[in-house]
């Protein structure tokens, strides 16, 4: 697919957004906009990401606990 002007523009600028918020959510300079595409297509950068979300849904759950975010969601005892 060849892309022209203005998309190729906003391509890049989507590029560079997700590069920042991929890098920003790792800690870490690990993509760029040169680069993207690469690196995510070896499943590496998604497995930190998906490893990243867990700890931080492993972390919610030891701070509020399996009743607080029951209550939090309105679900009842049983359904759980």
């Amino acid at each position: 697919m060849i892309i022209y002007g203005k998309e190729k523009e906003i391509l890049k600028a989507q590029k560079r957004s997700l590069a920042a918020w991929i890098n920003n959510t790792l800690g870490a300079t690990l993509v760029d906009v040169e680069n993207l595409i690469q690196r995510l297509s070896t499943g590496v950068i998604l497995c930190k990401l998906a490893k990243c979300i867990q700890l931080k849904v492993d972390e919610v759950r030891g701070c509020y606990g399996k009743e607080k975010l029951m209550e939090c969601y309105g679900l009842r005892r049983r359904l759980l």
